[in-house]
């Protein structure tokens, strides 16, 4: 088991952080969406269908967190 605070998660300290985890990140030339658009991508479907089918394995307490950023394309006022 590793903390979750040596994968750069940094919790309330309330929270016990000494937890299994798994941490997946995609490299930023991986894009999921096309420019202004919220469609998944084929490839992005194929994944979450992926990560869907494995969570279904685990115990129903498990947690999912998902996080998103923009790029530089648009300007700040239309993202």
């Amino acid at each position: 088991m590793r903390e979750l605070r040596s994968l750069g998660w940094l919790l309330p300290a309330n929270i016990a952080a000494d937890v299994p985890a798994l941490r997946v990140v995609f490299l930023e030339r991986t894009t999921f969406f096309d420019t202004d658009s919220a469609r998944l991508r084929p490839v992005a479907i194929e994944i979450a269908a992926l990560i869907a089918e494995n969570l279904r394995k685990e115990p129903p307490d498990v947690a999912l967190f998902v996080a998103g950023h923009v790029d530089a394309r648009g300007s700040y006022d239309y993202k």
